[in-house]
């Protein structure tokens, strides 16, 4: 036991030197952000981020460091009080109190010298940059024509075939019309769209072959928008149908196929193919 009190100062000196060493050096260079989840007890509101919370373990270390010494140092005089002229026990008190005082200047003398040394040491000013790991590439595709993906196929039949949709304004770009058409509704002339619906009423306002939005887009001349409070866009699923005749007039001329059909070739002409979300998949 005596023997292990003996070293226990240098133990406590030599993790004090080791822990100030890797603060001041290593997490000097450290490059991450860490918003540490535990708490340092006495600094529970200074610890709030990684440097600070190095920081609170460093003092930490040093309160308790000095509360040991303390205790220490209260037990040697306990036991040096009631050794009541015991040899023995009084020369095992004074080694307690040695061993607490020796502990505590080897701590407070390796302090001194890394102030000495350079007084940043001490003060732990700590600097995180974040650091950018590299994307990866993707991988390479081989050079070549690809052919669209299957639900973007030109249709041979139907109202949305490449031959029907050749005598219309898709006349040069039928076949990627149909490939459209064929990825929004599947050539189905009245398919009401199970995705773009107005909230909280859940009113359906894409119709037909190629999904024509009616709260953004007017089909067979009439004024379709006027029959929401607003459109619905991607981005903003907040409307409702307040005109509700109207309303079912424009589903009716967005569910034949030919009105359909005008009304997609309007929005082409203006928009392109990037007007319809299948186009993210077809990459016309």
């Amino acid at each position: 036991m005596k023997k292990a009190n003996s070293y226990l100062p240098f133990f406590i000196a030599g993790f004090l030197l080791l822990a100030v060493f890797c603060i001041s050096f290593v997490y000097q260079t450290a490059a991450y952000e860490y918003t540490p989840m535990e708490k340092i007890p006495g600094f529970e509101t200074a610890a709030t981020t990684f440097p600070s919370y190095i920081l609170s373990i460093t003092k930490f270390a040093i309160w308790t460091v000095g509360i040991a010494a303390l205790l220490m140092i209260t037990i040697g005089g306990f036991m040096y009080m009631t050794s009541a002229g015991n040899t023995s026990r009084m020369e095992s008190a004074k080694k307690v109190i040695f061993d607490a005082l020796f502990g505590l200047l080897i701590a407070l003398a390796a302090w001194l010298l890394l102030y000495v040394i350079n007084p940043d040491l001490v003060k732990i000013n700590l600097t995180l940059k974040a650091v950018e790991l590299p994307k990866p590439a993707p991988p390479a595709r081989p050079p070549g024509v690809y052919p669209p993906p299957v639900r973007c196929a030109p249709l041979s039949t139907g109202p949305c075939s490449v031959e029907n949709l050749r005598n219309t304004c898709f006349a040069s770009v039928a076949e990627q019309a149909s490939g459209i058409c064929n990825a929004e509704s599947g050539g189905i002339e009245r398919r009401a769209s199970g995705v773009d619906r107005c909230q909280p009423g859940n009113e359906v306002v894409s119709w037909g072959l190629f999904q024509i939005n009616i709260s953004a887009n007017p089909v067979a001349g009439l004024n379709c928008p006027s029959a929401f409070s607003n459109p619905y866009t991607g981005r903003n699923h907040n409307c409702t149908v307040t005109n509700q005749t109207l309303y079912q007039q424009c589903v009716a001329a967005a569910q034949t196929a030919s009105t359909n059909i005008q009304a997609a070739c309007s929005i082409y002409q203006s928009s392109g193919w990037r007007a319809w979300g299948a186009n993210s998949v077809c990459n016309f």
